[in-house]
């Protein structure tokens, strides 16, 4: 969620990016398991995946809290909502259901969430923006439920064996997401944004997570090319040698590794 600038999905993935969304889906269903449980995403939990993008991470918490308990999926995006639809009807979850709505004015009822989950969402907002988010989640959730948040440090990303061309594209959008008023060593910082929204820290971790490797799926800083070339960070001669980069200089031998903070804060009860 956040600027419509910063990069928009397809209606229809191709295959690859679908099975490496639900690759990574899974891998936080797994990896995750402990923080889940946690926040109290488990069997007939009532949870909000604020920013779902195309679903696969709510696909993933529907089937953990079962048919007793409800997943809903909101997004600005309405091609990310059409997608969602489509997967989570696929996978015949009965017990989910998608909106398109703004993350700081959802329309859904106060007080009826167990968990809110935000999944590298609040980076790609603004300081004031994330204020209203957060309020928006206090009023969603029940007393003494939880706000999931997993965020990322673009900053401390790495790849190895080095690629410039790609280092290159991961410096300029970090750069334009400064530019346009975005923080992206977001993750660390969780733990004060929360405090500072009136939550209690209930847990936090950071780890290095490496997404699986393959050819056709672009990353965000991608996705951001033609804000970056409006904005002056980047030109059209850059856009094709990222382009470059990106199609023939990720074999299979190219790790690259990810910063993922978890934090859990918690609605103060009456």
């Amino acid at each position: 969620m956040g600027d419509g600038e910063l990069g928009r999905y397809a209606l229809a993935l191709s295959e690859i990016e679908i099975q490496r969304y639900r690759f990574m889906a899974h891998a936080a269903r797994e990896g995750e398991a402990h923080w889940w449980q946690l926040a109290g995403i488990t069997d007939g939990a009532n949870v909000l995946d604020l920013g779902c993008g195309p679903g696969l991470v709510a696909l993933e918490m529907a089937r953990v809290v079962g048919a007793s308990g409800r997943v809903v999926g909101v997004d600005r995006e309405a091609d990310a909502v059409a997608t969602a639809r489509a997967l989570l009807d696929e996978a015949g979850l009965s017990h989910t259901e998608v909106h398109c709505a703004e993350a700081w004015n959802t329309g859904l009822e106060a007080g009826s969430f167990d968990v809110v989950c935000l999944r590298h969402v609040l980076a790609h907002n603004t300081t004031d923006e994330v204020t209203r988010i957060l309020e928006h989640v206090r009023e969603l959730l029940r007393p003494g439920g939880c706000c999931y948040i997993a965020e990322s440090d673009l900053t401390a990303n790495r790849i190895d064996p080095p690629i410039a061309d790609i280092t290159d594209l991961t410096e300029r959008y970090i750069a334009y997401l400064r530019s346009v008023g975005r923080n992206p060593a977001a993750g660390p910082e969780m733990g004060s944004t929360l405090l500072r929204a009136g939550f209690e820290l209930a847990g936090r971790h950071a780890e290095y997570v490496m997404p699986p490797p393959g050819r056709g799926v672009r990353p965000p800083s991608w996705a951001a090319r033609e804000a970056m070339v409006a904005a002056g960070i980047a030109s059209a001669d850059d856009v094709e040698r990222w382009d470059r980069a990106l199609t023939d200089d990720l074999p299979n031998a190219v790790s690259l590794f990810v910063v993922n903070h978890l934090v859990i804060g918690r609605a103060p009860e009456p």
